[in-house]
């Protein structure tokens, strides 16, 4: 599922730049400008962002500050992540709910300047990033707690452990 999210970002990154010159070549060399461009361009934004999300939860791979977690035991460590992922839980109740509520609210509703697009199709996409996240969550936090969870401390093709081991001597 996380290569399907993956695809569908850079589809929708490909499109997204596609548009983005469209709307330049048609503004600059046409005359014509095309405020549909620019619109289905940020709704697209929002797509990449939420699709992404999901792809990077399964590994656990948001950006975050781990300094202090790699300088604990492995116990610690290992209480740290279940307490975060317990403090995350609740956000996405909220993003999945709401999308949910934002979704029957909207179904109705196109965009102003693109009367085939219903706002709704984005709250849904939101919606179901919201409960992949969710199951992502879920599954890394069971595996966790049964001690099966593998932490990755390689930061952009530098094994954290090594630096470690090197700083000691």
């Amino acid at each position: 599922m996380k290569r399907v999210l993956e695809w569908i970002s850079a589809a929708v990154l490909l499109l997204m730049f596609i548009m983005v010159i469209t709307t330049v070549v048609f503004r600059n060399f046409l005359s014509l400008p095309s405020s549909w461009s620019q619109e289905l361009s940020q709704y697209m934004f929002v797509i990449i962002v939420f699709t992404g999300s999901a792809a990077v939860m399964k590994d656990e791979k948001h950006i975050r500050i781990d300094t202090i977690m790699f300088q604990l035991p492995p116990k610690a460590q290992r209480i740290a992540r279940v307490i975060g992922r317990l403090l995350i839980a609740p956000f996405l109740y909220v993003l999945v709910t709401g999308s949910f509520h934002n979704i029957r609210t909207t179904w109705g509703v196109y965009l102003p300047t693109v009367r085939w697009f219903r706002i709704g199709w984005i709250y849904s996409i939101v919606m179901i990033c919201g409960v992949l996240m969710s199951l992502y969550l879920v599954i890394n936090l069971i595996q966790d707690l049964r001690g099966r969870y593998q932490t990755d401390i390689n930061v952009m093709g530098t094994d954290l452990s090594e630096i470690g081991e090197d700083a000691g001597q």
